[in-house]
């Protein structure tokens, strides 16, 4: 099964690590498709679901270089810093805060992660905005009409901190698509935050 479009933009963030993390991994398929990289030693599937994991056993356990973990990602530890690459994808941003918060900590220099949370966007990007890591790139991706937000992330000061709306998320053609449906999706809310949110949106789109 080859990786969707949504798998493989994520997949290509990807800057030569010997560890890989996906994390809250499901069917496996982003993890495996780092295999044949020369640089790396071990592909980590992680997934609290024990179904998850045991057709992950079936199908993977015997190929070297996979390590399949059944726990959550707030409670991995992370051995082997600076030569990391993670990748969290398909979840909550709350749940996403909670694992960040732990493993943040444990992460060096040289180490990368991608997420993509896909509900409470803005509660992650403003603990992110206190947090070491900068935005290398943001951008969203748009796979059987659906939206698929994404961050790539690295403790670099040479990058910008996260900002709480989104910079680079707007632009080009599924930037500006994402655009219209938020503020589509975010007229119907009335809570404070949510009309913050929406007019900056509304602010973004030219006359």
């Amino acid at each position: 099964m080859g990786l969707s479009k949504r798998l493989n933009r994520f997949s290509q963030f990807y800057c030569n690590h010997s560890y890989i993390w996906d994390i809250g991994c499901d069917h496996g398929l982003l993890g495996m498709s780092f295999l044949n990289q020369p640089a790396v030693k071990q592909i980590n599937l992680v997934d609290p679901a024990l179904p998850v994991i045991k057709k992950l056993e079936d199908s993977y356990i015997t190929i070297p270089k996979i390590n399949i973990i059944h726990n959550k990602g707030q409670n991995l530890i992370i051995p082997n810093s600076n030569q990391n690459s993670l990748y969290i994808a398909g979840m909550g941003g709350l749940e996403m805060r909670e694992i960040l918060q732990k493993l943040l900590p444990q992460l060096g220099r040289e180490d990368r992660i991608l997420i993509s949370p896909h509900r409470h966007i803005l509660e992650l990007r403003k603990y992110l905005q206190g947090s070491p890591f900068r935005l290398v790139e943001e951008g969203v991706v748009e796979e059987a009409g659906h939206f698929y937000p994404y961050l790539y992330l690295a403790q670099d000061a040479r990058f910008a901190e996260v900002s709480l709306y989104g910079e680079q998320m707007w632009q080009g053609e599924e930037g500006q698509k994402y655009l219209s449906y938020l503020i589509g999706h975010l007229s119907c809310h009335k809570n404070l935050a949510s009309q913050a949110y929406l007019n900056h949106l509304k602010g973004l789109i030219s006359p």
